[in-house]
């Protein structure tokens, strides 16, 4: 009984303690926003990527496409800052809002995600003027 008694006990530390690990953003993708750098995004990329910039939908991009679109917005919006202001986790989707500073104009940036196997992979983006 005991024994049993331990396992359980165990069992729901490891759980609590893999939850937790999951509700952490990769410190790479937090350090590729914030440098502006596109090429570094890519293992954080579904193979599909939806964008909405400024209310306008576009269709979804290849990874090759977004990576290219990122490197597009970074070239003319050069990050001076990133912060994760707010993240959710569910099960095996999440998301996450960011504030993206740039040298000419402040973003709201809300990422959605998927969990595959312990791996973030973005599915949409979406970048918005940031209302103080």
């Amino acid at each position: 009984m005991k024994g049993r008694l331990f396992i359980l006990l165990l069992s729901c530390m490891l759980s609590a303690f893999t939850v937790a690990a999951q509700e952490e953003l990769p410190e790479e993708m937090v350090n590729a926003f914030k440098k502006g750098e596109a090429e570094q995004l890519k293992p954080y990329l579904c193979d599909k990527v939806q964008f909405i910039e400024e209310g306008d939908m576009r269709e979804p991009l290849a990874q090759k496409e977004a990576i290219d679109f990122l490197k597009n917005f970074f070239a003319q919006n050069r990050p001076t800052g990133f912060s994760v202001l707010h993240k959710s986790f569910r099960d095996d989707t999440g998301f996450f809002i960011a504030k993206l500073t740039t040298s000419s104009q402040k973003y709201r940036m809300h990422c959605l995600f998927t969990l595959a196997s312990g791996t973030l992979r973005i599915s949409q983006i979406r970048i918005d003027k940031f209302i103080e």
